[in-house]
């Protein structure tokens, strides 16, 4: 095990993980002059947070409060936490409108921000192609384009389903 950081260093570690542009470094000699952040949550490096939620349409709400709560709180860009917030919106909305409850949400933050959704339906979600004129069908096409990956798996009580986003935007895919 290697000598122990200062808190500071490892906030301004990951804040720059998180704010460089890929391949670049714009912008670094800025973060290094940015005042020492609060501590974060993930100092260590990975932090895991979960919440039940109701199984009413008020958990959509709810999921979303929770997830932007724990981001902003770690210091993650504001356009990755709106990321964050639409798609769980698109999790849970599909778990209360397909599934059954329980329902529960959790939030890894290590070097992406992986989020799940668990509901008690053994039914896996499938990405389907809506027509112009559907009022519905678009949710996970929307996980898809936005997300780096996504899938789902069942569990011995219902299912999983899961994003992952990546720093700075990044959408690479990888396989599932």
């Amino acid at each position: 095990m290697g000598p122990l950081k200062d808190p500071v260093d490892q906030r301004s570690e990951q804040t720059r993980a998180w704010s460089e542009p890929s391949g670049g470094v714009a912008g670094a000699a800025l973060l290094d002059q940015e005042p020492a952040c609060p501590p974060s949550p993930w100092q260590d490096g990975a932090g895991v947070s979960s919440w039940p939620l109701p199984w009413t349409p008020t958990a959509v709400a709810q999921a979303r409060r929770d997830i932007r709560g724990d981001l902003m709180a770690a210091w993650v860009p504001a356009t990755l936490v709106e990321t964050a917030e639409l798609l769980v919106s698109e999790l849970v909305g599909n778990a209360l409108r397909h599934a059954v409850g329980p329902l529960h949400l959790s939030l890894v933050l290590a070097d992406v921000i992986l989020c799940s959704v668990e509901d008690g339906s053994s039914v896996l979600p499938r990405l389907r192609c809506a027509a112009p004129d559907d009022e519905w069908g678009r949710g996970l096409a929307l996980v898809e384009a936005l997300s780096r990956r996504w899938g789902c798996y069942p569990t011995a009580h219902g299912k999983i389903t899961w994003f992952e986003l990546g720093p700075s935007g990044d959408r690479t895919r990888s396989p599932v």
